[in-house]
């Protein structure tokens, strides 16, 4: 095969790439092997008709196409891997020529990874945040404990305080009219966990079951909801329950049944080591960030806009799977924000353009500095993924496909960028 290769303007190049005959001879017969056990043609059996009363019956144009449906992505596959290049979209294939016993040519106009220049990557300067875990830390984790070990009392006779939960009917008019979404019954609602506005939030403040409450709200002009923007609306609201939260004591019964610890004192030693451990890996993250930031900010790139849309589609598919793991979705969230997807997706490209620009400014620090990565580092990568997913590492690596690989090492060789320029950082030591 041969493949020849012209670069155009920004990000794209063009390949122009010559298949031998013989190949084409052979992706037409398997073509016919494939259509004769698909076709029924009558006084033969199915799979049994000679190729020249196939043609004749289909047409020969119906083996060309399945044949080249198979041999096109097969040939312009190794034609990337012959120019050494990386394509960061579907190419734009032009077909000069496809017929059995001639060559087959065609051109492929490919948009690929663009060239980065980046200088002075080495000496940045970064700071490291000191850690220190104070006594008053460990205790502000004890009352978070507290509070997510909260049990809740329906208790129609006490008075609501922040962190109460109430169950609400409500009815909102704005000049004496409802209005959409301004009616609903049976909603959970807890006191100061600022799900609702304030002014509705205080008006329940101290409320006891049966109680019936008053809030006059003024939207902010702003507001999601375009109806209501910037108008004023009174809300009449039903207090049905009370539901008062009860803090568990922190004593030895509850830190054994919740910890390996024995009593409060050591269960307090072993939250100082956990928030401490957990403390240094939020300041390693945040040198990590920092350090691919500034290197970023040394680089010189034109990023095609493919490469910026693609990243944005990323952006919003694992958007919509975290609404999704939140009973949501992204059409849900675009409604109370007052946005569409066009409008988020505008939003997005800053991020996205500053993602792609860190990655390619990685890639480029690899290359450059000749960062290679062992086999035995894939294969542990390999096999993290697999217990990740519950299976045995030998079968999960026989179906990890030639992208998924390639993807992996790509990982692990941007993490080796990462750390060899925080080796050759100047870091600076904070409180």
């Amino acid at each position: 095969m041969q493949v020849t290769m012209d670069k155009l303007e920004g990000s794209k190049v063009k390949l122009a790439i010559e298949v031998e005959a013989e190949r084409v001879n052979k992706a037409v017969a398997d073509a016919y092997v494939k259509v004769r056990g698909q076709v029924k043609i009558p006084g033969f059996r199915r799979g049994k008709a000679p190729r020249n009363i196939l043609e004749a019956y289909v047409g020969k144009g119906v083996l060309y196409e399945e044949a080249m449906e198979k041999l096109l992505p097969e040939v312009y596959n190794e034609a990337v891997k012959q120019a050494k290049v990386s394509p960061v979209d579907q190419p734009s294939v032009d077909i000069e020529q496809f017929e059995e016993e001639k060559p087959f040519i065609f051109s492929a106009e490919i948009v690929v990874k663009p060239e980065v220049t980046i200088e002075g990557y080495k000496g940045i300067d970064i700071e490291k945040k000191r850690v220190e875990i104070s006594d008053e830390d460990v205790e502000k984790e004890l009352r978070s404990l507290q509070e997510r070990l909260a049990t809740y009392d329906v208790d129609n006779e006490a008075r609501a305080a922040k962190g109460d939960i109430l169950v609400i009917d409500f009815e909102g008019t704005i000049d004496d009219l409802p209005f959409e979404g301004g009616k609903a019954e049976g909603i959970t609602l807890e006191l100061g966990a600022g799900r609702f506005m304030p002014e509705f939030e205080d008006a329940l403040m101290n409320a006891g079951g049966g109680e019936e409450r008053q809030a006059t709200i003024t939207f902010p002009e702003d507001y999601h909801g375009a109806d209501v923007a910037g108008k004023t609306a009174v809300f009449k609201i039903k207090v049905n329950e009370v539901r008062v939260r009860k803090l568990p004591e922190i004593d030895d019964e509850l830190v054994k049944r919740i910890s390996a610890s024995q009593d409060v004192a050591s269960f307090r030693e072993e939250l100082k080591t956990h928030l401490s451990a957990q403390a240094e890996s939020d300041v390693e993250r945040k040198m990590r960030d920092d350090v691919v930031e500034q290197a970023a900010e040394k680089a010189q790139v034109g990023i095609p806009e493919v490469m910026i849309e693609h990243e944005i589609d990323h952006m919003l598919k694992d958007m919509d799977l975290r609404l999704q793991y939140q009973q949501s979705s992204l059409q849900n969230y675009l409604e109370t924000i007052g946005k569409d997807e066009a409008a988020l997706r505008e939003d997005f490209k800053p991020q996205a353009e500053s993602r792609i620009k860190a990655e390619l400014s990685l890639d480029t620090i690899a290359a450059i500095e000749e960062l290679e990565v062992p086999q035995e580092e894939i294969d542990r990568a390999l096999e993290d993924i697999a217990r990740k997913y519950g299976q045995k590492p030998e079968q999960f690596a026989k179906k990890v496909t030639e992208d998924q690989l390639a993807a992996i090492k790509e990982g692990i060789l941007r993490d080796k960028a990462i750390e060899f320029l925080l080796k050759n950082a100047n870091i600076k030591e904070v409180a």
